[in-house]
């Protein structure tokens, strides 16, 4: 009787010694793993919350900016062509575009003058943001294609100025 309490107690040791051995396997496992990528890992502070001072702003994590957000007005390249009889509107656009240090590549007249509303031609999928924005400021519409009748553009944004300009510039 006793060698079978002593073989069940052995039994036991050695069940005991197998769990603690995977136990041990797997911490190191996922040791490695969390150390593996610190710059990943999230940084947790030392200091208990409620120890911080009332007056101190606790620091959270904000979003980097998305690559789709407007790109940089100087890296926007656009056209004005004045589709009105009123001299110099193309002129005073560009110089109202380039204190907001857009870049205006040219300037000229549109195909025809008879133009009654400015529109903005996003011609570059990727500046929808900065055309939206200038449309807004100028009150405009926007179009995503040029008219037939007006010349081809290597410019992002095409601005057809119409007979409502004038008021846009004042």
């Amino acid at each position: 009787m006793i060698s079978n309490n002593l073989l069940a107690q052995k039994k036991w040791i050695i069940w005991v010694i197998v769990i603690l051995i995977i136990a041990s396997a797997l911490g190191v496992v996922v040791y490695k793993l969390l150390s593996a990528s610190p710059a990943s890992a999230p940084q947790v502070s030392a200091t208990p919350l409620a120890l911080l001072p009332t007056s101190t702003p606790i620091p959270t994590d904000t979003p980097a900016p998305s690559p789709s957000s407007t790109p940089a007005p100087a890296s926007v390249n656009i056209e004005i062509r004045n589709g009105t009889h009123t001299a110099g509107l193309a002129q005073k656009l560009k110089d109202k575009l380039t204190a907001e240090h857009y870049t205006v590549s040219a300037i000229g007249n549109a195909s025809t003058q008879d133009i009654a509303k400015t529109i903005i031609y996003n011609l570059n999928v990727a500046d929808a943001d900065a055309a939206q924005k200038i449309a807004a400021e100028l009150s405009a519409n926007g179009e995503s294609t040029l008219p037939k009748s007006e010349a081809k553009s290597s410019a992002d944004i095409v601005i057809i100025l119409g007979a409502d300009a004038p008021a846009m510039l004042k």
